[in-house]
């Protein structure tokens, strides 16, 4: 039974992507592993996670450690050491210089995101939809002058990562380490002058093939700078449609999740919490 299990998934997840990347099919597969692990078939999470690993060149850190559980929870020894001895050497080909210029970048981008640049923004929002708002003169301009150094800034730290980009390729976990990684979606998040993806859509697709992008960071871009194109989202990483999907909607939430590696829409969770919404999944 077990064996049926793991072939029927191998089958259904190579026959959707067959002409995708290695890494599209390693993120589908290492997501049935996580469903595996859900069940607690800690067994067929194994074998699943063998099939996705020996697809690609480098593992992403939370893969192993998740894979590693299940190794411990099924007490396959020589799976649990794989995974630490992968663990273990991880950080090994992380060239610092370029971190650091990653964190740096990340650094300004938050400078420029306080209270005080939020609450310019909001301002100028309010006076520009509503019309029936008389602006003060003196509040108008001062909150054009600190938003002006926003946008400049976000300009500015796309113009470094760009260069970055072709001096050291993209900011993959392998090369800046996870959190590194990261930090690179929130600052290619923010540019919200991309609203066609134009400067920038052609290298994260590339880096997306290429396993240096996690698919939800990718989704996640992608679909903020279409949202705020006045577009619809294509992937439904952000939470606009506060009810129950329909069964059209999520085909085409799925078709597109299933394209780059990510998770079927029906895991996405909405909370409000405080007049705000989130989403996870």
């Amino acid at each position: 039974m077990l064996k049926a299990t793991i072939l029927f998934v191998s089958i259904f997840t190579y026959s959707f992507v067959n002409s995708q990347s290695n890494y599209i099919n390693y993120h589908l597969l290492c997501y049935q592993a996580k469903v595996f692990i859900s069940e607690q078939k800690y067994d067929s999470a194994n074998v699943v996670f063998k099939e996705a690993f020996e697809l690609v060149d480098f593992i992403h850190e939370s893969n192993l450690k998740t894979a590693q559980r299940s190794a411990q929870k099924s007490k396959d020894l020589e799976f649990d050491t794989f995974c630490q001895e992968k663990l273990n050497n991880i950080n090994d080909n992380i060239n610092e210089t370029f971190k650091h210029k990653i964190d740096s970048i990340q650094t300004l981008d938050q400078k420029v995101r306080t209270r005080k640049h939020i609450k310019a923004r909001n301002y100028l929002t309010r006076c520009l939809r509503d019309t029936s708002y008389q602006p003060k003169p003196k509040k108008y301009q001062r909150s054009q002058e600190i938003f002006e150094v926003w946008r400049n800034t976000d300009s500015t730290n796309i113009e470094c990562f760009k260069k970055l980009i072709h001096q050291y390729g993209y900011p993959s976990e392998q090369k800046v380490g996870a959190r590194s990684n990261h930090l690179a979606t929130i600052v290619l998040l923010h540019y919200d002058k991309d609203t066609a993806n134009h400067v920038m859509g052609e290298i994260l697709h590339e880096a997306l093939l290429a396993g240096e992008i996690p698919p939800k960071d990718y989704a996640w871009i992608i679909d903020r700078h279409l949202l705020n194109a006045g577009q619809k989202q294509r992937y439904f990483t952000i939470p606009t449609i506060l009810r129950p999907l329909t069964e059209e909607e999520k085909r085409y939430f799925n078709q597109n999740r299933k394209e780059i590696g990510m998770d079927p829409v029906e895991n996405v969770k909405i909370k409000v919490k405080r007049n705000a919404v989130l989403i996870s999944g």
